[in-house]
């Protein structure tokens, strides 16, 4: 059984026991937030397997103290995800993200802005420092507790009783990943976190994870995925119709990877020269007619190398092809770890970062020369 916490819950040290079914994982006092109006209330919670359910206080007696309790919503736990709010998830990672969380417009003044909204004045950020959110079938529901411990043991019960069906519900198509990233454009300074989710072919991402509508998707159709060598933990999304490039970092190399791998079960490629290529990524060659070095983004295909301006791949800026008699010389020097490639119409000379790299490639070309 799989149970699907998001990827920044999964990797901390979270133990998941599947809960018996009737049994009561856990019950109390917690507050959630409205779904039509942005108010906080006062709920009581109880969490069964594949059910999370809220109640209200329906009677309370004065003289002996009972209380009585009317059941208000719950939320199937199938397929669902489980995760922090933006602000708990930035609270909790200061140090990580916060040369992100500066850019634009500052974290503090959203929150007090986002609390304002909901009716609440600033002096309330407290009461939604520990906040978590259960997303399920479309909808996101949004829950507070009084403490980082108290958080942390709701969060751990309600895992236990997340239930994973196949197939899901088709009106709600089921999410394969999600979790935090920070994602920016190549070269653009400015960074932004947003809540991702991967399902069906489509990469969806939200400023919360308790906003529940997006229109901000993008299409994994001819797409391609790869590392960002130069950026920690960092994979990327090139769109070649779009001539667009993202990137997006993850908390460790661990969680980049299953990234990588999961974007690459969903990636829909329907355009062969795509589907053809072996090796990728960004070198720097010395120019044919002058020696100016320039960065370049290489592809590799059976008998033929091929570089760009990026990673989208859509103007193509010259290639090397990979004939018969087609000599690779690798040298380690001063000027870095090159390979020149040489036969008698051509020649070209390329510069990787790393001696580990420069024979990665080299066994690579080698492989795909046309004999």
């Amino acid at each position: 059984m799989s149970l699907m916490m998001d990827d920044n819950l999964a990797g901390s040290g979270n133990t998941i026991t599947e809960v018996a079914s009737g049994e009561i994982a856990m019950e109390g006092w917690l507050r959630k937030r409205g779904a039509q109006v942005k108010n906080i209330k006062k709920r009581y919670f109880m969490c069964t397997r594949g059910q999370l359910g809220y109640y209200h206080v329906e009677h309370e007696s004065a003289q002996d103290g009972e209380v009585r309790l009317g059941k208000k919503g719950f939320v199937d736990l199938q397929n669902a995800i489980l995760t922090y709010t933006r602000q708990t998830f930035l609270h909790l990672n200061k140090s990580q993200y916060e040369d992100v969380k500066l850019k634009g417009v500052g974290e503090s003044k959203k929150v007090t802005k986002m609390l304002a909204k909901f009716g609440l004045s600033s002096t309330e950020t407290k009461d939604t420092q520990w906040g978590f959110v259960v997303r399920a079938q479309g909808k996101a529901l949004t829950i507070y507790a009084e403490s980082e411990d108290e958080m942390k043991k709701w969060m751990n019960a309600i895992g236990r009783c997340l239930v994973h069906s196949v197939p899901a519900d088709s009106n709600y198509p089921k999410v394969e990943k999600a979790g935090w990233l920070v994602k920016f454009f190549p070269g653009d300074m400015e960074k932004k976190i947003r809540f991702v989710e991967l399902a069906q072919g489509n990469l969806r991402y939200f400023e919360d994870a308790s906003d529940e509508n997006t229109k901000v998707y993008l299409s994994l159709t001819n797409c391609r995925i790869g590392e960002v060598h130069e950026v920690e933990n960092t994979f990327f999304i090139a769109a070649k119709e779009e001539n667009q490039v993202w990137h997006f970092t993850a908390e460790t190399e661990s969680e980049c990877s299953d990234w990588i791998t999961q974007l690459h079960k969903n990636v829909h490629i329907t355009s062969a020269d795509l589907e053809n290529i072996v090796h990728e990524g960004w070198i720097v060659k010395e120019g044919r007619m002058k020696s100016t070095l320039t960065r370049r983004y290489f592809t590799l295909t059976k008998g033929l190398l091929c570089y760009y301006e990026s990673e989208a791949l859509s103007k193509r800026l010259g290639s090397f092809d990979l004939v018969p008699g087609t000599c690779i010389n690798m040298e380690n020097s001063a000027d870095g770890h090159q390979i020149n490639l040489v036969h008698e119409k051509d020649g070209l000379k390329l510069t990787l970062p790393t001696e580990a790299k420069m024979n990665e490639w080299a066994d690579k070309i080698k492989e795909n020369l046309v004999t």
